[in-house]
């Protein structure tokens, strides 16, 4: 821990112990703890002693913040070093649509009143700082030890309370690698109904949250989760039809909804951008809508991933997401069917100059959709991916920031050379020798640019 930090901790858990309180570390913090993860944070609950002479005597030492006195929390800090210090409270909702709640805080509650309302066993933990003694009055250690994911007490009540909860269930999943039990899948899926009454851009966050996570398996399973309790379909309806799809085309062995679970989990092995991830959640969801059959029986899915855009901007706008992830996570559905698997160097110059900074990330989707055609295609996908990467970093610092201003040849000269007004046929002189520059055909310089122009029969 920081020494600044330590040093804070300990200063507070002095002025409590002498008000006659107690204090505690509570939180994710101590479950992270019993799993072995390092935290620079912490937050701390104070029990048995009044908001206001906790707070005078702090002030005595330290800065101190009331972030919000109805929710009896204290920021404490010194040197840039910062700690929410609470008091015990209760919460209830109050706001149509779960989006208010009414928080009450009371000093003479026990800290297992106060664990008690809480998501989650693993997060329902404390630890008494005075002797650092756990206080876990729910069996989350139990639940550390199986890998287990379950809601304290009665997960209808816990998830009725707040159904963000239930997405926050996929994130606890995803990141902790953990199993969800019976009866809070159960509730997840009785309430899933319940998650449209919760603001949009909460959802957005635990959904991106989720998909950030760093184990694939876990990554995979709360997916899993969120498909089989309708949560997934809740919160992005145009996703209903891809649950369970047969693609009908040899080159896809997977269904539909397997298929981009498998891209995802793939991606997050490889720590792909969390906009990859976003993509690859959308990159089929068009290919209901548009199949078609040859002759051969076999399934076609032509312009999907231009329809497929158009839905993911509709969604990602619905949900809230930013305007930067959105822009980036549509550019990257509308061309996850590029580069081709065999592309000539002038294709490859071409999109590297059409993606820009963004082609490793495009390179990534494009490689995991590849990896998750069947079961047994990761190792080819990978391989075929870092080939590729060599040859785009090759060609990227030549094309990727080249556009019609970095022409070695100005507007001004062609009028000169050729004789022209202004007009229309300048533009289109300047993008003939961009494209022919972009596509390796003549170098980046003036005197090889003109005589390359006087060769073309658009200018005679």
């Amino acid at each position: 821990m920081n020494p600044i930090l330590q040093a804070l901790e300990q200063d507070i858990t002095s002025t409590v112990r002498a008000l006659g309180g107690e204090l505690y570390r509570v939180g994710g913090v101590v479950r992270d703890k019993l799993l072995g993860f390092v935290h620079e944070d912490t937050d701390l609950l104070a029990t048995g002693v009044d908001f206001e002479t906790l707070k005078d005597a702090l002030a005595r030492t330290s800065r101190v913040n009331v972030v919000g006195a109805s929710f009896g929390v204290i920021k404490v800090s010194r040197q840039g070093v910062g700690i929410d210090l609470a008091l015990p409270r209760t919460e209830r909702s109050t706001g149509v649509g779960h989006r208010e709640f009414e928080v009450a805080y009371d000093p003479h509650l026990s800290i297992e009143q106060d664990l008690s309302r809480r998501d989650f066993t693993v997060n329902a933990m404390a630890e008494k700082l005075s002797d650092g003694a756990l206080v876990d009055p729910f069996g989350g250690r139990r639940d550390i030890e199986q890998k287990l994911l379950r809601a304290v007490g009665d997960p209808k009540e816990r998830f009725a309370e707040d159904p963000l909860r239930m997405l926050r269930a996929g994130r606890f999943m995803a990141k902790l690698d953990f199993s969800l039990d019976a009866s809070t899948f159960v509730a997840a899926k009785e309430l899933a109904h319940l998650i449209t009454t919760v603001a949009p851009e909460r959802i957005s966050y635990e959904l991106q949250a989720l998909l950030g996570t760093s184990s694939p398996t876990g990554v995979y399973n709360a997916l899993v989760f969120l498909r089989d309790s309708s949560l997934l379909t809740e919160i992005i309806p145009e996703w209903t039809s891809s649950i369970g799809f047969d693609q009908q085309n040899k080159h896809h062995q997977l269904a539909l909804d397997q298929h981009v679970f498998q891209a995802i989990a793939y991606a997050v092995n490889k720590g792909a951008d969390v906009a990859v991830r976003l993509a690859l959640l959308f990159h089929d969801i068009a290919k209901p809508m548009t199949q078609t059959f040859g002759d051969d029986g076999s399934a076609h899915y032509y312009q999907h991933e231009v329809l497929g855009a158009e839905i993911t901007e509709n969604v990602m706008e619905r949900l809230k997401f930013s305007g930067e992830m959105t822009r980036t996570v549509v550019r990257l559905v509308r061309n996850h069917m590029r580069p081709p698997l065999n592309p000539s160097n002038k294709t490859l110059r071409r999109w590297l100059n059409q993606m820009q900074q963004q082609w490793p990330l495009a390179l990534a989707c494009r490689e995991a959709d590849f990896a998750a055609k069947s079961r047994t295609n990761a190792g080819k996908a990978s391989a075929w991916a870092d080939q590729l990467r060599l040859r785009c970093q090759a060609f990227s610092r030549e094309v990727v920031t080249l556009k019609e201003q970095s022409l070695a040849l100005s507007g001004q000269e062609i009028m000169r050379v050729f004789g022209l007004k202004p007009g229309p046929q300048v533009g289109k002189l300047k993008r003939l020798a961009l494209q022919a520059v972009v596509d390796g055909e003549l170098e980046n310089q003036q005197e090889s640019i003109l005589r390359w122009l006087k060769e073309r029969k658009e200018v005679k």
